[in-house]
């Protein structure tokens, strides 16, 4: 992550194939992949749905001018439920969900229409890169991959800044707390003079 220049430019990250044992083992581990079928099985879950379709109804069951009552508490709680596999327990209490709703509602502030897209958009693209290493896709088909997101970022984001917003909220969302190194290097990205980010324009 820390790395700018050729990084983001290769599919393969600049590692060599030292690293495909290790990529194999991240993938069945985290994202249950397993071979290419399940690669593009996965990257069509993100491409429709990805973690911002939750984000984007949770957002909408709260009151949009700083308030929560009860009943939108509830509905936001039984949002967050909803998906969570059978049997699976979480250890929040009421005010871990009430600091949540209030974390979600504050990012009205800071997200425009797209949302979390941009989080989606990365965890995509590293999916892609990792599956490609792995061996699971060809350069040919993890370019054609990458390319079908395309339709789904253009033109949806002013700046880098936005970009930067976008992905941030949607990390956190996702790892339920703030990683400081994490908006270090976003930071960079936006202001190192050798960062893609200065000199590949979204308009």
């Amino acid at each position: 992550m820390d790395e700018i220049g050729e990084y983001f430019f290769r599919l393969d990250m600049n590692y060599g194939p030292d690293i495909k044992l290790d990529c194999l083992a991240i993938l069945e581990e985290f994202w249950g992949v397993a071979d290419r079928e399940t690669c593009q099985k996965s990257l069509e879950n993100i491409r429709t749905q990805g973690h911002r379709t939750k984000f984007n109804v949770l957002r909408s069951a709260l009151p949009s001018d700083g308030s929560i009552d009860a009943v939108s508490m509830e509905k936001f709680r039984q949002i967050f439920r909803f998906d969570l596999e059978e049997g699976q327990e979480l250890q929040m209490s009421d005010a871990d969900y009430s600091k949540l709703a209030l974390w979600v509602q504050r990012t009205n502030k800071y997200l425009k229409e797209p949302g979390i897209l941009a989080w989606d958009a990365s965890r995509y693209i590293h999916l892609v890169r990792l599956s490609f290493v792995a061996g699971h896709l060809s350069d040919i088909q993890a370019w054609s991959e990458i390319l079908k997101l395309a339709p789904l970022i253009e033109g949806r984001f002013s700046n880098w800044m936005d970009f930067s917003q976008s992905f941030l909220i949607g990390r956190t969302f996702w790892s339920g707390s703030d990683d400081p190194r994490v908006k270090s290097i976003c930071e960079k990205l936006l202001g190192h003079p050798a960062s893609p980010w200065q000199f590949i324009s979204w308009s």
